[in-house]
């Protein structure tokens, strides 16, 4: 995937250490005008969200403290429009139930292939920064 110079903030919350810093590295290189914010579990992710004020949500589900969804419900109900992804090991079935619940705009099973991850996210971002694309 090509470099994209998008500007805005992503909020990527994920408890596996590993996983975390791939995704982060991934999305820096391919969005490095993107600012992108990572927290171990659901709790501080809902603290980096009303710190940071991302334009775009990736969570994983399952969580100590605090897991996906219920970051997700909280974030929603602070009154955040934009997309939220959830990233999760769970069967099909369950990820398809996901979708439009509790805020999910979009679910990608583990393990993640990162091709996948930056397209969703590049798909994602809010028109407002697809427009500074254009220019």
């Amino acid at each position: 995937m090509e470099r994209l110079p998008v500007e805005g903030c992503l909020l990527w919350v994920e408890d596996n250490e590993i996983t975390r810093q791939s995704v982060v590295t991934a999305l820096a290189h391919s969005f490095p005008a993107l600012t992108v914010v990572s927290a171990k579990n659901g709790a501080e992710g809902l603290e980096l969200f009303r710190r940071h004020h991302p334009d775009l949500i990736l969570t994983d589900l399952d969580m100590p403290r605090m897991n996906g969804i219920q970051m997700a419900r909280e974030i929603r109900r602070l009154g955040f429009a934009g997309e939220i992804i959830m990233v999760t090991a769970r069967s099909e079935p369950e990820l398809n139930s996901m979708l439009g619940k509790d805020g999910i705009n979009y679910v990608i099973a583990k393990p993640i292939l990162l091709r996948e991850l930056l397209i969703a996210v590049a798909q994602r971002l809010p028109s407002s920064l697809h427009q500074k694309l254009a220019s």
